[in-house]
């Protein structure tokens, strides 16, 4: 056989080899998650929970086949990812994918798939869409409904790739246990607090429990609610709200407290002014201390976080010292986040346990290096890039916390002076005028951190902090590990220079190597024949 004829059977071969392999991917099609925290692949919760399954499932898709970016990748992603979930079930699973607002269907088939989804439950959703340089509000049929024995759930809306497996585990499980009581979650507003309910976060905290507004205005917190958020409250809270949380607390109820002591001045800008809650005697009561006097500075961290609004309304990225780093604690709030940048943080003491039946548990301390100073007042960075020894002191601190067990009421003392005096001698004095209850009747739970609104945009692990720590107080941190690993990215590891050198060499001297390689085995086999 001549040197021409063993070529061209092996470029048939290498040809035959390749559709070969065509064939076999696209018949038994495998994926490889080639990611270090493997995002990409199911994680066990998941798995468990499908291997749970007794009868067969459905999974019906609604979603748009023309829709641009980045609305095109959440979609690409759930019809890639359906197959995993079909793979991993011990039962069989249906999966259609339908799109009612397909330009190739006729008006009676788009109006007949619109009324199916209807049908399951879903809605449109209204999405922002840039077409031609124009932003528009586009509605669309997005969404997920699983059918499995006599029950019917949607999913609720996926706006980012790394939502589809939590927001899946999570209907998987309730329409597998059947249906139950989802805890009510109340925000307060009354006292400057930003209203989140009407902001995308509160899609984010639907995951945890029903979102519903609370109102602090003297009145009892109602029984329904399960947990509350109480999210940077610009104006001091009075003895009578502090009253009503005590007794919500005593009654098993869960507090997450994000509270902010430096909030910016409406006449100057630049001027931080320093504000107080009204919760502080309320918590040192449960013994815990918040040093308001004092701010954490870290001249270390050179991470760009979003400092300011320019005048146009832009978000200014920039490295800024009163945007300290807290190093987190072993806990499962905790989990997925690394690292904690929390703005403007003040440093959190405990005090004796008030009883045994309290737990205190820090969240979050600031690294080493930071410093604790006073007299904190100005907003830009610059007053705070060189150290002054007459108002800082180097020390850690604690800034986030966990508080839990069975409270005793901050307001013993003054409901037994009421009782023993006139209302003519102590006309000032505190009165309850409901039911007291002076000690706990069920564990609360309690997070407090003191740094708040500017803590969920500082980034991802803010607002992975919030809704963790929601789970935690309300008793459902089950599916916290799914939700770990959308946290953050994982680092990347830094090479050290003569790593770098020796990856250049190879890619340059590696592929000349082989191919003098290659040329000197076909010249010696030319020789021969």
């Amino acid at each position: 056989m001549t040197f021409r004829q063993r070529g061209l059977l092996g470029v048939l071969l290498w040809i035959s080899v390749s559709i070969l392999a065509v064939i076999a991917v696209e018949e038994q099609p495998q994926r490889w998650d080639l990611t270090q925290d493997q995002r990409h692949t199911l994680s066990d919760t998941t798995r468990e929970l499908l291997t749970s399954i007794e009868s067969p499932l459905e999974i019906k898709a609604y979603l748009p086949t023309h829709i641009p970016a980045p609305y095109s990748v959440v979609v690409d992603t759930i019809k890639d990812s359906l197959g995993d979930y079909a793979a991993a079930c011990s039962q069989p699973v249906r999966i259609t994918i339908k799109d009612p607002q397909d330009p190739a269907l006729s008006a009676k088939e788009r109006a007949a798939l619109a009324q199916e989804a209807e049908g399951f439950g879903l809605r449109q959703a209204e999405l922002d869409v840039v077409q031609r340089d124009r932003r528009i509000r586009q509605k669309v049929w997005f969404g997920i409904a699983i059918l499995y024995q006599e029950r019917q759930l949607v999913v609720p809306p996926i706006e980012t790739p790394d939502q589809l497996e939590y927001s899946m585990a999570r209907a998987l499980r309730e329409i597998i246990r059947g249906p139950s009581k989802r805890p009510i979650i109340g925000v307060t507003i009354g006292h400057g607090e930003p209203n989140i309910i009407q902001t995308p976060i509160r899609s984010t905290l639907e995951a945890s429990g029903a979102i519903k507004t609370v109102l602090l205005d003297g009145n009892p917190i109602p029984n329904e609610i399960d947990a509350l958020v109480i999210l940077a409250p610009s104006r001091p809270m009075q003895e009578r709200d502090r009253y009503v949380i005590d007794q919500f607390l005593l009654r098993g109820g869960g507090l997450v407290a994000l509270l902010d002591y430096r909030s910016q001045s409406s006449v100057f800008p630049e001027v931080l002014v320093p504000t107080q809650t009204g919760l502080e005697e309320l918590f040192s009561k449960y013994g815990v201390t918040i040093r308001t006097d004092l701010t954490l500075v870290d001249r270390g961290n050179l991470t760009p976080v979003p400092i300011k609004r320019d005048d146009a309304g832009r978000v200014v990225m920039g490295v800024h010292p009163l945007f300290a780093r807290a190093e987190i604690e072993p806990h499962v709030i905790n989990r997925g986040i690394r690292q904690l940048i929390t703005p403007m943080a003040s440093p959190i003491e405990f005090k004796s346990p008030i009883n045994v039946n309290l737990t205190y548990s820090p969240l979050a301390k600031s690294v080493p290096n930071s410093v604790m100073r006073t007299d904190v007042r100005h907003s830009q960075p610059e007053h705070y890039q060189s150290p002054d020894a007459s108002k800082e002191t180097q020390s850690q601190a604690t800034v986030a916390a966990t508080l839990s067990g069975l409270l005793p009421s901050a307001f013993i003392g003054p409901v037994e002076r009421v009782k023993s005096a006139s209302p003519a001698s102590s006309p000032k004095e505190y009165r309850p005028d409901r039911p007291f209850i002076a000690r706990g009747q069920a564990d609360a739970r309690i997070v407090l951190a003191t740094s708040g609104g500017r803590l969920l945009s500082s980034g991802k692990s803010g607002l992975m902090f919030l809704q963790n720590s929601l789970d935690w107080v309300v008793a459902d941190t089950s599916l916290a590990a799914i939700r770990a690993r959308q946290a953050e990215d994982p680092q990347i590891t830094d090479l050290d220079e003569s790593l770098r050198w020796s990856a250049r060499i190879g890619t340059i001297i590696v592929p000349a190597f082989v191919l003098l390689a290659v040329a000197l085995v076909m010249r010696r086999r030319r020789i021969d024949t």
